[in-house]
């Protein structure tokens, strides 16, 4: 069940550095710690939504809530911020509708139907669950507003190919609004497998790089004071800038993309040395040879056919008769079958590497020479489920030596395990006997013992029950293991 929150903050003193929240409503069984973040978050918001008359939106996530926000700046008064705050199981259930619903698309629907309550009139006491259909989602199957804005739909890929897949700015034009960057977003996240959900966003930008550490796409107008201080910055997060000039180049392999501006000087090949003219050989006359003169030049013959004319009649030959069978068998047999589609091909590719990912994980040993060539073969610019591959590939070799964060990277991987084409039991059995081989029994138990890591590990076993016997029964697990589980009983 979603939640809901309406504050405002009210700005105190010149630097903006004191705000003060005040609660106008709340979701009446919304836990009282999420409600004590969200009141933090609501003083952060406050300090850098631009201070213009427009709404501005959000999405970030918080512990195992999903929140997606509207704010809007209101002079004197301070600021009105709105949060619906979305259950774990809510967006499970929404990566898997039909509908292919994103953060950024949910976010626009709302504003559409004018859900945010960010005037200054006075929210409802109770606020009301959001109300709509798959079919008020806007349409981000044409990549309409991509194609609007920057000449071509395909662009719409641009956030899903480095060097932005990552962290990075996105740059509109200043007669964009926030609904139209939100409309950028949905259509461009609508093409990855996970919908958007876990790539966190804003359509604001303070201009400070500590901004990206809790979204991964923010958003500005092109040539604003924020967006030039951030150029002048030395930081390894770039700059997509959304204009006609925006184009994708394929190269003649089609495994890679790269984007560039239309515009930019092309460097040439080197040109190739001039060869040295041959000389002219010397002549050498030929000597005498008799030779008789044909019988069709003497005698009254016709002359034999030529070699180009008797080619000629071969193939005439050739052609009708494939013909004429042609005309024979498809009375049987139909030719008519249709081709593999692009589609089937990329579906072809990305089973692939799925079955490949998983005789790996079967194997029950660590394989990070296999893992990495694994993943150096994936193309999540191309193939959807390659990108969530690889970030399952990235958790398996880097997460699982750290001494936390565990219990968060089993969830998230056991939540693609399906796609993986894996047993929940399989994953977890190879990520445990990973992380644990380097530490001891007791050194494991000890690192997974404090409060809020059992809080994780309960969780996880909450949701995946048959874990706990699974890593139990494994001998070379029940140490590290056995003592954890034993705690979260009492």
């Amino acid at each position: 069940m979603s939640y809901q929150h309406i504050s405002q903050t009210q700005i105190l003193g010149e630097e903006y550095c004191s705000p003060r929240v005040e609660v106008l409503a709340v979701s009446a069984d919304m836990p009282e710690n999420l409600q004590s973040l969200l009141q933090e978050f609501c003083k952060t918001l406050s300090v850098k939504v631009p201070r213009v008359a427009q709404t501005h939106f959000c999405y970030h996530i918080m512990g195992q809530h999903h929140v997606l926000s509207a704010m809007s700046y209101q002079d004197a008064s301070g600021v009105r911020i709105h949060h619906l705050v979305l259950t774990e199981e809510e967006v499970i259930a929404l990566q898997k509708n039909s509908s292919r619903p994103t953060p950024a698309g949910i976010i626009e629907t709302l504003y559409s139907v004018d859900f945010w309550q960010t005037s200054s009139s006075s929210p409802t006491s109770s606020p009301q669950e959001p109300k709509v259909s798959a079919s008020q989602l806007p349409d981000a199957s044409t990549q309409e507003c991509w194609k609007l804005y920057t000449g071509h739909k395909r662009n719409a890929t641009a956030l899903l190919a480095p060097p932005y897949l990552g962290k990075c700015l996105m740059s509109i034009s200043p007669e964009l609004t926030n609904a139209k960057a939100l409309r950028l977003l949905h259509e461009s996240t609508w093409l990855s497998v996970t919908r958007g959900w876990g790539k966190c966003f804003s359509s604001f930008f303070s201009g400070s790089v500590t901004d990206f550490d809790a979204v991964d796409i923010a958003v500005t107008c092109t040539n604003s004071a924020e967006e030039d201080s951030f150029r002048l910055a030395a930081h390894p997060i770039p700059i997509l800038v959304i204009n006609n000039n925006l184009s994708i180049l394929e190269e003649d392999s089609g495994t890679r993309s790269s984007f560039v501006r239309s515009g930019a000087p092309l460097v040439m090949p080197q040109a190739e040395q001039r060869q040295t003219p041959m000389a002219a050989p010397s002549f050498t006359p030929e000597p005498y040879k008799y030779t008789e003169a044909q019988d069709y030049e003497t005698f009254d013959v016709k002359p034999p056919i030529g070699s180009h004319a008797r080619w000629l009649r071969y193939i005439g030959g050739l052609l009708g008769l494939t013909v004429l069978v042609y005309v024979v068998v498809s009375n049987y047999v139909d030719f008519a079958s249709a081709p593999v589609s692009d589609e089937v091909l990329t579906t072809q590719e990305e089973q692939r590497a799925v079955h490949e990912f998983a005789a790996i994980v079967r194997q029950s040993q660590p394989a990070e020479p296999q893992l990495q060539r694994l993943k150096a073969s994936l193309l999540p610019s191309m193939h959807p489920r390659h990108a969530i591959l690889a970030e399952c590939i990235d958790l398996l070799l880097a997460s699982a030596h750290k001494a936390e964060g565990h219990p968060d990277n089993l969830l998230y991987l056991l939540t693609h395990a399906t796609m993986l084409e894996l047993k929940p039991e399989e994953l977890c059995h190879y990520y445990l006997i990973t992380a644990t081989r380097d530490y001891p029994a007791e050194e494991w138990v000890q690192l997974n013992s404090d409060t809020t890591v059992l809080h994780g590990w309960k969780n996880l076993f909450k949701k995946y029950p048959q874990l706990k016997q699974a890593v139990s029964n494994d001998r070379r697990l029940q140490h590290h293991m056995r003592p954890i589980i034993r705690q979260l009983a009492h």
